[in-house]
């Protein structure tokens, strides 16, 4: 604003230059005062004509040019400023949002991930108490206690207990978690019809079938977890 109310000064500064310029030239014009004295003719005060100039040609023309540079600077300047501040705003958004969706991601990658640890701590907690409940369980059924019924039901209950729970973290439809599931619920149907004179290899091969699958299970989350990492 400083600039353009200079060159404004300037302007009008030039043209009222130009203004006494022009009176002064016309003050100063040539005039020959010629006097001749014969008898019968008297000539005074003949004025010469002023040259006619192009307007194109006139000594202001320079300032005028300058002047006018000046002024297409400045509006060219206040242009390409205005552009300028145009695409800076929109980078700055474009990086605001781009924050923001980095941001975000990292968040959901975070709390997928620490979702996901504590699934895996909780699947292993219930199938480890899980197991521990059926090996008690095969310890009474197979020893030479007499009347193991009553001292089994406790047992039996929490095993119905853990295979539940476990039920309710695991999905059917993934192959890997109902390869776990699969033989929890035929171990639990084995211990539910067992008879005394069994074999207990028959619990022994699916608590081995069922360590297993977690394992497969486990390992495969756990590489998910460290790819996000």
């Amino acid at each position: 604003m400083k600039k353009i109310i200079l060159i404004i000064s300037l302007f009008l500064f030039l043209c009222s230059f130009k203004n006494n310029a022009k009176d002064s030239i016309q003050n100063k014009s040539p005039v020959q005062e010629l006097s001749i004295k014969l008898d019968t003719l008297k000539v005074e005060n003949i004025k010469v004509p002023e040259k006619q100039t192009v307007w194109y040609e006139s000594n202001n023309m320079p300032w005028i040019v300058s002047l006018i540079i000046a002024l297409s600077t400045i509006g060219i300047n206040i242009y390409l400023a205005r552009i300028n501040q145009k695409t800076a705003i929109q980078n700055i958004k474009n990086q605001i949002d781009s924050s923001k969706s980095i941001a975000l991601t990292q968040f959901r990658s975070t709390l997928n991930t620490k979702n996901r640890q504590e699934w895996i701590n909780d699947v292993r907690h219930c199938t480890s108490d899980f197991l521990a409940q059926t090996a008690l369980f095969s310890v009474i059924i197979f020893g030479d206690e007499p009347d193991t019924h009553k001292l089994l039901i406790p047992y039996f209950e929490k095993i119905y207990y853990y295979k539940n729970k476990i039920a309710m973290l695991l999905n059917t439809e993934k192959s890997e978690q109902n390869n776990l599931l699969k033989p929890i619920n035929e171990l639990v149907l084995i211990i539910a019809n067992i008879k005394e004179g069994q074999d207990p290899e028959i619990i022994r091969s699916k608590e081995a079938e069922i360590i297993n699958a977690s394992r497969v299970l486990f390992d495969k989350h756990w590489q998910k977890i460290k790819i996000v990492e």
